[in-house]
Parts: structure tokens; C-alpha cells; sequence
């Protein structure tokens, strides 16, 4: 029988053993029955035989039954529908358009010449990386869906429980009831209880979605590119050396988090510094020269451009060009350079 017709629909076998009689023919219901019916038979069906080919098929499907639009470019095709697909395939059109709700790779494209199944990240679970082998698929993507169905917790309790086996996760090491597993979720781990890192984070995923989307004003711009900066210059790093030290055999259990929550109190203690100086700021200037920069960029791309433009709205040209000439001279560019891009600023300025 053609995937399409097995896993369409639902097949009801009126024959005899001899082959003949009738087959019954059900249609699923669009999207939502090929994802709560034939996809976790798919899934049984993939472990009984040993083969990943029912589930890859079932997938197939659904990723050609999504509304297409070819005006739309690049990865937009399918991430643009969000807002008019079912919410069940809504983490659908995610994995097909390789970003998640905030516009941001799942998986990063340096990632995407690896083979499907080595295409995870240092936090991935051990669980996902097994299914991805199995089925052949992304962990970081098979990750990602079953979050978005479960709200995260299915993979909550995986690394709870993957933690609970090693030494830096053992229950209640050096007093972290946290560390429990599932249970331990009532308990708050060092320095968690500080909103600081998830107010930072939040706003900085909105800032991203608005600037995606060119709803950004110039000012709220400016502090995205501030917070992207504080972010990749020193929380990143934090969360990096946190996460090797907490993963280091050769010294005890006390030191390791005594070194690790060094960590987590320097991104806390930055975030504080970066509020302090954000309340009392005008990020204006930062945006607009950040707008302008892709602008003039002969590289950019149509998209961009469009996103940017709108981003400048509101903003005159002589105002565009010198915060383009204040930008060009904080990077070191030449006169020549300046002009150049000067002139490309005109021209995609209408």
C-alpha cells in the first residue's frame, strides 16, 4: 500500500483470508489525525520492525501538506504560517523552518552539513541523541517537538533523571535538593531564585521576535544589540565555564560548585549592572546606526533590507547618514569605505 494511503487515512480490512471482500477507507482529519493517529502508530509500528522508514514517512507527509506560499523566501515559507495553522502543527512548521518561536535556529547552521543524527548541542539529552541515531533524524530537532508538545516536561524529567547518574548530579549534593530528581523541581538550585537571568532572557527573545518581524522601534534596536553584546561577551562564556566545571571529574563535588556558582553570581551580578545602565539610557542612536549598517550593506539580503527599512521609518536621511558615518568610524572603516556605503544607503532608502 502508498504511504500516502496508509497513513491518510484509517484502513478498515472487510475481506476474507483468501484476499478477497472489501477495504474500508477512512480519511484522518487534516494535520491533526497525522499527528495524533498515524504518527505514534508510525512510531510503534518503527520500534516493532526495527525501521525508522514508517516514521520518516508519516513526516513526509505532514511537511507536504502544509500550506505553501513560493512569494515567500528562505526560511520564511513555513515559520510565516504560524499564525494560520492548527496550533498542533505549529511546532511543525518550526522544525520545517529550522527556527523556533523566537526566530532562532534549532539546529545552528554550522550544524547543518553534519549528518541528521549528530546534529545536537552540549544540552541535549542522551535520550534524544539515542532516538536521533535510531531514526535517523536531528536530536536537537526531536528534542525541540516533544518539548513543544509536553510544555518541556518529558525532557525535564529525562535530564533529571540522566543528572541523578552522575557524580555532579547526585540527590542532594552538598545540600542542592534540586538535584532530586522530578521531586526536586519544588526546590529552587542556587541562585535560581533571582528573576534577573529569566527577565533577561525574556525580554531579549522578544526584542529578537519584534526585530524578525521589523516591529522594532529604533531605541528597543539599540538594546537588543546591547543585550546580544552583554550576552555574548560575558553570559555565554558564564554559562559555558559553568557548565565545564560542573562536568569536571578531577576535583570534588564542594569545589566544583563553589566554582560554578562563582559563575552563576558574575552573570547575575552583570545582568544587575546592565539594568542599572539600560534604566537611565536612550538606545535610539545604537539602533538606528545598527539599521543603517545593514542598510548600506552590499551583502544584505532583500529581506533585511525590507526589515531594516521599516525599522527606519520615521527617521530622515541626513539623520541615517551621519549615524551611518559615527557607526563607520567606531569600526575603523576607511573614507572610501564610508562613501560606499553612503551611497548604498541612498539608494535603498526609498
Amino acid at each position: 500500500m502508498k504511504p500516502e494511503h496508509k497513513w491518510n487515512n484509517t484502513i478498515f480490512d472487510l475481506g476474507d483470508e483468501d484476499g478477497t471482500g472489501a477495504t474500508v477507507r477512512l480519511p484522518v482529519p487534516f494535520l491533526d489525525g497525522l499527528m495524533f493517529q498515524s504518527l505514534p502508530v508510525a512510531v510503534i509500528e518503527a520500534v516493532r520492525t526495527g525501521e525508522a522508514k514508517p516514521v520518516q514517512e508519516v513526516l513526509k507527509i505532514m511537511g507536504e501538506n502544509l500550506p505553501y506560499s513560493p512569494s515567500i523566501g528562505g526560511k520564511g515559507v513555513y515559520h510565516s504560517l504560524r499564525g494560520f495553522v492548527p496550533s498542533a502543527a505549529v511546532p511543525i512548521t518550526d522544525l520545517l523552518a529550522n527556527e523556533n518561536f523566537a526566530g532562532s535556529e534549532i539546529v545552528p547552521a554550522r550544524m547543518e552539513r553534519l549528518a541528521p543524527e549528530d546534529q545536537y548541542g552540549p544540552n541535549t539529552t542522551e535520550f534524544s541523541k539515542m532516538m536521533g541515531s535510531f531514526f535517523g533524524v536531528s536530536p536537537a530537532k526531536f528534542e525541540y517537538s516533544y518539548d513543544q508538545y509536553t510544555g518541556g516536561l518529558v525532557s525535564g524529567v529525562i535530564r533529571d533523571i540522566e543528572s541523578s547518574t552522575s557524580k555532579r548530579g547526585a540527590i542532594g549534593v552538598n545540600g542542592d535538593l534540586s538535584k532530586i530528581p522530578i521531586a526536586g523541581r519544588i526546590f529552587l538550585a542556587p541562585f535560581s531564585s533571582s528573576r534577573l537571568p529569566g527577565d533577561f532572557y525574556g525580554e531579549l527573545q522578544e526584542l529578537t521576535a519584534k526585530h524578525n518581524s521589523g516591529r522594532v522601534t529604533p531605541a528597543e534596536l539599540g538594546k537588543l544589540k546591547a543585550m546580544e553584546g552583554v550576552n555574548e561577551k560575558v553570559l555565554s562564556e558564564n554559562a559555558k565555564m559553568r557548565r565545564a566545571v560542573l562536568a569536571r571529574e578531577d576535583i570534588s563535588a564542594e569545589e566544583a560548585k563553589r566554582l560554578a556558582d562563582g559563575y552563576a553570581k558574575d552573570t547575575i551580578d552583570t545582568i544587575r549592572t546592565f539594568n542599572g545602565y539600560a534604566k537611565g539610557h536612550d538606545f535610539r542612536a545604537e539602533g538606528i546606526r545598527s539599521a543603517v549598517s545593514t542598510l548600506s550593506n552590499p551583502g544584505a539580503t532583500d529581506t533585511a533590507i525590507e526589515r531594516d527599512r521599516k525599522i527606519l521609518q520615521g527617521v530622515s536621511l541626513s539623520e541615517a547618514q551621519n549615524a551611518l558615518r559615527v557607526y563607520g568610524k567606531s569600526k575603523g572603516w576607511s573614507r572610501d569605505t564610508i562613501n560606499k556605503r553612503l551611497r548604498f544607503l541612498g539608494r535603498r532608502w526609498q
